[in-house]
């Protein structure tokens, strides 16, 4: 919406731009009129132009990654880490493999060790007692956002991919380049001024052209507009080797991972499938009523429903079925709120979009324009409205997720919303 709002923007001004040249081509020689032409000259020389919004239609991901060497069926194994800081014990007595083909996203609240584990994994981080062994031809490449700090500020997005990608021609950089959203002179950007969406590409671009058979990314999409993230998603897909990710990125995690690990105060454990099948098959059952019948290794072994032991006894079931009617009772209290403020969102929206018709159906008026103050005005009453749509639809977009959020709640409980 915002992309069609900034796209019907530009097009009436460069519809009121060319009828203010117009006006200045018949009247500027006339003497009777040539006053009003010096007017709409000075006039148009101050307007602040705006830039064409970018097209991502055709800015999709069509570069191929080469296919990864193939790794041993163990590519990093942890035996027995321990892992604290300071006093804060994060890990004692860690196991955890990197196995041929996993495709693991690392779930939990922030704070419970995700970065840590994958920076084990990396081996960047030290620790205290225990083992990493790496397997013979693994090639290992890590993203973290810290990074984005240690590109070169000197040197132009050519340069940095150039310092990674031996004796590849500049064609074929170029080409990777525009695979990663940056195309034409893009290229010739100083690091200095990219945005964080465009270092983070960059980066991701860096690290995929060396072909590793290992890929370990903390958060890849943060900064990333939607192209970028549609890119990572492809990229990501169509990669052939193992990966570790932690996102918050759920289409991200659902498309990409055929694992996800969960790590809480209980420990770290590995559930097969993505995020949605974690929600819809384990997460109640590990939370709830269901306790895992024996400790599961967190890897060498799969979590399957037969794993898992139901709570027996009529208590047990009548106790379920109260704390989850509680559970919807709270959620329909939280919903009721919230789906009246969308829907006053959504109004305040078609308010806004109707303001901004009139006043764009004004500015393309010829009229408009022999009349210096209220074309001013218009203008001003034109940003304040863009302004005030721009907020409204990014409270819209917060109070939809939340509503999506209590509505998969109220499902996960077996309510209806």
């Amino acid at each position: 919406r915002r992309q069609a709002t900034e796209s019907a923007a530009f097009q009436n001004q460069q519809d009121r731009i060319r009828q203010m040249e117009k006006f200045i081509e018949k009247n500027r020689v006339r003497a009777s009129t040539a006053r009003r032409a010096q007017s709409t000259i000075k006039m148009l020389d101050k307007m602040e132009k705006l830039e064409a919004p970018k097209s991502t239609e055709s800015r999709t991901f069509r570069f191929h990654l080469p296919p990864a060497a193939r790794p041993p069926d163990i590519l990093v194994e942890l035996a027995g880490v321990d892992k604290s800081y300071g006093d804060l014990k994060i890990y004692e007595n860690l196991d955890f493999t990197v196995r041929r083909g996993d495709r693991i996203a690392f779930l939990g609240a922030n704070g419970k060790g995700k970065s840590t584990l994958l920076k084990l994994v990396a081996g960047s981080l030290p620790f205290e007692d225990g083992q990493r062994r790496v397997g013979s031809g693994v090639v290992m490449s890590y993203f973290a956002q810290f990074q984005l700090e240690e590109l070169n500020p000197h040197r132009t997005v050519l340069e940095e991919l150039e310092g990674v990608a031996g004796d590849m021609t500049v064609g074929r950089l170029r080409s990777i380049l525009g695979s990663f959203l940056f195309s034409g002179e893009d290229v010739f950007k100083k690091v200095a001024v990219l945005s964080g969406g465009e270092k983070s590409r960059l980066i991701l671009a860096k690290i995929m052209i060396v072909g590793p058979n290992l890929l370990l990314l903390d958060e890849p999409s943060n900064h990333l507009d939607i192209p970028g993230r549609e890119m990572l998603e492809q990229a990501l897909e169509a990669y052939d080797g193992t990966l570790c990710l932690i996102s918050h990125d759920r289409l991200l995690v659902n498309t990409v991972a055929n694992k996800v690990l969960v790590i809480d105060g209980r420990g770290v454990e590995v559930f097969p499938g993505n995020f949605d099948d974690y929600h819809r098959l384990w997460k109640e059952r590990v939370g709830g009523s269901y306790r895992p019948a024996q400790r599961v290794d967190p890897v060498l072994e799969y979590v399957t429903p037969k794993k898992f032991k139901k709570a027996s006894g009529k208590a047990d079931r009548e106790a379920q079925k109260k704390t989850e009617a509680e559970a919807r009772r709270k959620l329909q209290s939280q919903r009721g709120p919230l789906a009246k403020e969308l829907a006053r969102l959504e109004a305040r929206q078609a308010e806004l979009d109707r303001a901004l018709a009139r006043i764009s159906a004004d500015l393309a008026s010829p009229e408009t324009y022999q009349n210096p103050e209220k074309t001013r005005n218009l203008n001003v009453e034109y940003g304040r409205l863009k302004a005030e749509l721009d907020q409204v639809t990014a409270a819209w977009e917060d109070a939809a997720l939340k509503l999506e959020e209590i509505d998969r709640e109220a499902g996960s409980t077996g309510g209806a919303a």
